[in-house]
């Protein structure tokens, strides 16, 4: 691989890197990702292979957390989906005043817990997740808490890495 910046072939090496998903607060180490370095001027390229699936695993922890979905959790979840703000509140029954202001850091308004569950379900049911609707019951009752992961990638998905 040559540097986009001045041509040199780069070297790699596989290394643990974090990874920001837009989540303000979260925590997401990806280990044993291939690091591209220019050894001429460090320009550095990072390798993350299945980037749909890594993003669909961060979706499967936040629907699966007891916690609270902070703002910016929800705006991933969204995303995640495909959806705009105006689809959201449409699927979900509520102004797109209130949807926006879900994912607002400077002036939210907290979703009710059975629309949090809601979006969870979403998520589940299009992802194709295994989701135990027994378990309905305990999420979204802590306080918000931020996302904390440390994945692998295998062959076929992105795995806990302990």
């Amino acid at each position: 691989m040559k540097c986009p910046t001045c041509e040199t072939s780069m070297r790699s090496r596989t290394e643990s890197r974090e990874y920001d998903p837009g989540i303000e607060g979260a925590s997401i180490t990806l280990l044993d990702v291939e690091v591209h370095r220019c050894p001429h001027c460090g320009e550095e390229a990072v390798g993350i292979r299945n980037l749909l699936g890594l993003h669909r695993r961060i979706a499967q922890e936040l629907v699966s957390k007891t916690a609270r979905l902070a703002p910016a959790e929800v705006r991933f979840l969204r995303l995640h989906l495909g959806l705009t703000v105006t689809d959201l509140a449409g699927r979900m029954g509520v102004t797109r005043s209130a949807a926006s202001r879900w994912e607002s850091a400077t002036k939210p308004l907290a979703m009710r817990a059975t629309t949090e569950r809601l979006l969870r379900l979403m998520v589940a049911v299009e992802d194709g997740a295994p989701f135990e609707t027994s378990r309905l019951s305990e999420l979204g009752l802590g306080e918000v808490s931020p996302l904390r992961m440390r994945l692998r990638a295998s062959r076929a998905a992105w795995r806990d890495a302990h």
